[in-house]
């Protein structure tokens, strides 16, 4: 399967420098090499005289999942959780799988799709159902969100741009005042109130 993986990629337009690495990735139940002792082992094509590795495209990984024997609370790595997946998913009890969720939710993930291949086709059409309305209700929720901060934006600048133009009508008769000008043309001129442009002079 690996060498017809790594063969298929040649065609006329792609030459065998630019073909990609295969990694052949086998989960097995049983013990296929009982005489070794680690669950997963990692294997490369060789040179039987030199032992030089001239083939470097092609490797072969191999979980045996009868070697394995861990329980939930020995876990350590997400390798032994993914070995534990492989092997006890249809057993694990709920509380067992929200320990393994919040310790790596991408095997909260595979436990989903794993949920999911066994839905009946009511059961699945149900499921994207929800999903569906739970997107939409995410993306209401976030155009609702986009169009208060833009609002709240337009009010503060409009907010901004009154309070500047009361600033400089202040400044503007303050100037006035200076110059000795009846208050109420300061006041007509500005659109101040009087009693606004009489605080400004101290009267």
């Amino acid at each position: 399967y690996a060498c017809r993986a790594y063969l298929n990629q040649r065609t006329k337009k792609n030459d065998y420098g630019d073909m990609k690495p295969v990694i052949f990735f086998a989960v097995l139940e049983k013990k296929l090499f009982p005489n070794k002792k680690e669950y997963l082992s990692h294997h490369k094509v060789s040179d039987v005289y030199t032992g030089e590795c001239d083939i470097k495209d092609l490797s072969f990984s191999f979980l045996e999942l009868g070697k394995f024997h861990k329980k939930v609370d020995e876990l350590e790595t997400n390798v032994e959780r993914w070995a534990y997946f492989f092997k006890n998913a249809p057993e694990t009890e709920p509380q067992e799988l929200e320990r393994l969720r919040k310790s790596d939710g991408i095997i909260g993930e595979a436990y989903n799709a794993l949920s999911q291949s066994a839905f009946t086709p009511e059961e699945l059409m149900e499921y994207e159902r929800y999903a569906m309305k739970e997107n939409e209700i995410e993306t209401r929720l976030s155009d609702a969100k986009k169009i208060g901060e833009a609002i709240g934006e337009e009010k503060g600048l409009a907010k901004g741009k009154a309070e500047g133009l009361i600033e400089g009508k202040k400044e503007t008769a303050l100037k006035m005042l200076k110059k000795n000008y009846d208050i109420a043309d300061i006041s007509e001129l500005t659109g101040l109130p009087i009693e606004e442009v009489k605080s400004l002079s101290g009267g």
